[in-house]
């Protein structure tokens, strides 16, 4: 009988131990887990507002029209007529 209670003992405290083990994992997975879901938040939200600023230039290039100066000749002095 006295064996029977040290085994049933032992179980119990392998088992709470295992338990106990388990809760502390599933805890710090799940605080990890929190932590990665804010941060890809943040990211998203970083990466959105860079995609939109690239549209934004992209479509300021191309309403922008090209600036050509075209030289006059008469605004620019010759050598003969120094």
């Amino acid at each position: 009988m006295k064996k029977d209670a040290v085994k049933l003992r032992t179980i119990l405290f392998l088992f709470a131990g295992g338990f106990i083990l388990f809760v502390i994992a599933s805890g710090y997975l799940y605080r990890q887990n929190r932590s990665y879901q804010h941060q890809n938040q943040r990211l998203i939200i970083l990466n959105d507002s860079i995609l939109s600023e690239n549209i934004e230039l992209k479509n300021a290039l191309r309403e922008k029209k090209p600036t050509v100066f075209k030289a006059v000749p008469g605004n620019f002095k010759k050598k003969e007529n120094r």
